[in-house]
């Protein structure tokens, strides 16, 4: 007996290989750094994985009414929508119950940059636009802010500090990815001046990064030696850049990429606190 169309994972799981971490690490990093996980903890985590299945079947819905998926992809699609929202709103009244109204604040502005994105899906300018990794990460770095206060954060601008962190390295990892996936097509190496053409996102988008860990730093807003996992990112992109990852196969893609932002979040969480 065939199984349900609505149970295929196209409709449910992330396309993109290792992309669980750019939500999982941001989580991580706030738990870490508010150093105090209470009884909201499972609530925050739940709803914050609703939310990121939620991109899959929301971008799979949109395709299919813009004409690049077949109609009947959407019924499907609504379907997950329509579970995963539930879940997500039943994590509600389990964040109330246990007094951590503060982390639903930062529902609004991720739910406006994915708003965004889905916008972007629908003018398939989602791999061209030049904002679309920075939008990505922004809205999937909130995940840090929301499990700062969580996990018992008080201070008023850490969250924030944390999110700016974040964002701008999942903008980096996502532009990394893309970069050594675009260099897969490729029939040979093309040249150091066409590999540079191709490597500049990912090196702009990089050097960001540390920028932004930098004036953190130099506004006292955090300690020195978070800028060692940017470094270390960094490093990684420019590797990318020098090795191109001509044939290689996208799960060896989205495996390394996922080794490296665990490791990021890792040491970003050791380092900020």
């Amino acid at each position: 007996m065939p199984r349900p169309r609505f149970l295929r994972k196209k409709y449910v799981v992330p396309s993109e290989h290792g992309s669980w971490v750019w939500w999982m690490g941001p989580f991580l990093v706030g738990l870490v750094v508010g150093g105090a996980p209470g009884g909201g903890v499972v609530a925050l985590f739940v709803a914050a994985l609703a939310a990121f299945l939620l991109h899959q079947p929301a971008a799979v819905a949109v395709k299919a009414l813009v004409g690049r998926y077949p109609r009947t992809d959407l019924a499907p699609a609504l379907t997950w929508l329509g579970l995963l929202g539930l879940v997500g709103a039943a994590a509600v009244p389990c964040l109330l119950a246990h007094d951590e109204a503060r982390a639903l604040v930062y529902v609004v502005p991720g739910a406006a940059l994915f708003a965004w994105h889905l916008r972007l899906v629908a003018r398939r300018e989602e791999r061209r636009h030049a904002g679309m990794a920075l939008l990505s990460g922004g809205a999937l770095a909130f995940a840090a802010p929301a499990a700062y206060v969580v996990a018992g954060g008080a201070d008023a601008v850490t969250p924030w500090v944390l999110w700016a962190l974040c964002a701008v390295h999942t903008a980096a990892s996502i532009t990394t990815v893309y970069l050594r996936l675009d260099q897969r097509a490729w029939k040979a190496r093309p040249g150091p001046a066409a590999e540079r053409a191709a490597g500049r996102p990912t090196l702009v988008a990089h050097a960001v990064a540390i920028a932004v860990a930098a004036a953190a730093v130099a506004a006292g807003r955090a300690p020195a030696a978070v800028l060692l996992p940017f470094v270390l990112a960094a490093a990684d992109g420019v590797a990318a850049v020098r090795r191109p990852s001509i044939g290689a196969r996208p799960a060896r893609v989205g495996m390394h990429q996922l080794a490296v932002d665990v490791a990021f979040a890792l040491l970003l969480a050791v380092t900020a606190r």
